[in-house]
């Protein structure tokens, strides 16, 4: 479909049913009403005098509008599994972006679909054989400073950067909180003494290990969570 034929462009969003609110970022984006503000439990905070109209320029991480709206049409993440280099760096900070700019909209469903994807993209890339370059350093810090140390999405990218660190790894280019460090090193050569090569569950460990949907959402790895008022 041409771009000016997109309904989540802004020359089309007359092409789009039902009631339809613009949200400006990096470009302007439509999306049905209801959708949105199902999905995005804060999207109210970022509405303009305008009631149909909201903002999130503001937000560093509104370039990932598109690709997060798209999702909310699709229910998947456009990324690549096999890149490597420079193309995959800026992967990992397009998923940055978009686990940021859903956290702050509120929307749990996309968090976790942004740590699904990063997960199986390392999984895709540990079955090459190939050495794995990243976590990068800087995103790890980015992750630590704008999630904060116990977030699911900072503790994933912590045991992803150890899993793929060597054993004489100092961190030194970590530039994090010395304690903050000082549990990576701990945890690392913990597994390290017991003789394994990687943290435990590094071949099984999944989104859900760090996130666990509310009951009764769906997540791609694993069955529905059952809902506390079904038997």
């Amino acid at each position: 479909m041409a771009e000016k034929d997109d309904p989540l462009v802004e020359k089309s969003g007359s092409f789009i049913d039902g009631d339809v609110v613009a949200v400006t970022g990096r470009r302007k984006c439509f999306v049905h009403k209801s959708l949105l503000e199902r999905r995005a439990a804060n999207i109210k905070e970022y509405q303009t005098t305008n009631p149909t109209r909201y903002d999130v320029s503001r937000m560093p991480q509104s370039r990932a509008l598109p690709l997060y709206i798209h999702y909310l049409y699709t229910g998947e993440i456009q990324c690549k599994e096999d890149s490597l280099g420079a193309d995959f760096k800026k992967q990992d900070e397009a998923l940055f972006d978009f686990y940021v700019l859903a956290e702050k909209l509120g929307d749990s469903i996309a968090t976790h679909a942004a740590m699904r994807a990063l997960m199986k993209d390392h999984e895709a890339h540990r079955n090459t054989g190939r050495p794995i370059p990243w976590p990068d350093s800087d995103l790890v810090k980015r992750v630590y400073n704008e999630t904060g140390k116990n977030s699911p999405w900072c503790r994933m990218w912590v045991d992803l950067y150890i899993w793929s660190a060597e054993p004489d790894e100092d961190y030194g280019d970590f530039d994090l909180p010395h304690e903050f460090v000082k549990d990576l090193l701990k945890a690392a050569f913990a597994r390290w003494s017991r003789g394994e090569s990687h943290l435990k569950g590094a071949d099984t460990a999944t989104c859900c290990d760090y996130h666990q949907l509310e009951d009764g959402q769906v997540c791609g790895s694993k069955k529905r969570k059952r809902s506390s008022t079904e038997e």
